[in-house]
């Protein structure tokens, strides 16, 4: 019990700190954090700490992070009336980060991460905070 006791503070500054990045090759589009907003459902706000969305060349790249262990996968990206999503479709589980796009260009926005569990029909979303 004292080790534990002991290195939960280490544990918690790593937890803390750790956030998806792109890959060496790629270039950094934006990083966002979960910020669970009042409403959101827990099943996606906890399935992910942070995502990275990188890009190289025509290519877009989404990095997830929970944990201090990340996974990346090309996204599709697609363009709506006033946003843009960026999409990963697996067997099982679908992940969209949605951003709002708006006339003015702000150095912090808000994303809505919609996760989808195929084979449960269950879809949950949760926000996230970009810079």
């Amino acid at each position: 019990m004292k080790n534990l006791i002991a290195i939960l503070p280490l544990l918690i500054s790593q937890a803390v700190f750790a956030t998806a990045s792109c890959p060496n090759s790629t270039q950094t589009t934006k990083i966002c954090l979960s910020t669970p907003k009042a409403g959101d459902e827990e099943i996606a706000s906890s399935v992910l700490d942070s995502i990275a969305v990188c890009s190289k060349g025509s290519d877009t790249i989404l990095v997830m992070e929970k944990a201090g262990d990340s996974q990346d996968a090309k996204a599709k990206v697609t363009s709506t009336v006033g946003g843009i999503n960026y999409a990963i479709n697996t067997s099982d589980v679908n992940f969209v980060l949605g951003m709002a796009t708006g006339i003015r260009p702000s150095a912090t926005k808000l994303a809505r991460l919609t996760v989808t569990l195929k084979a449960a029909k269950i879809s949950a979303s949760s926000t996230y905070t970009c810079k």
